[in-house]
């Protein structure tokens, strides 16, 4: 699971607030994710305050603009990093 879903998860299972933002709409985003996977989003999405789209279709810079929002909304920002390129 990624660490923004276990991070999400973790968050819900205390009865804290949450709000996803996603680069485009989840079916878009989630177009080659597993089925799992699928599943995992759907739920936070049912789950969650609010969800914010940041475009309606898929541009190539749709993650780095959904990065930057979450940057500029930040109060707190923690960053993990895999070790992988």
């Amino acid at each position: 699971m990624p660490t923004d879903q276990i991070a999400a998860e973790a968050l819900l299972a205390r009865g804290q607030r949450v709000e996803l933002v996603l680069p485009f709409p989840a079916p878009i985003q989630a177009a080659r994710w597993s089925e799992r996977d699928h599943d995992i989003l759907r739920d936070h999405i049912l789950r969650t305050a609010a969800v914010h789209i940041i475009h309606p279709r898929y541009t190539a810079t749709g993650y780095r603009d959904r990065n930057q929002v979450l940057v500029d909304r930040a109060e707190l920002l923690l960053a993990y990093w895999s070790g992988r390129p």
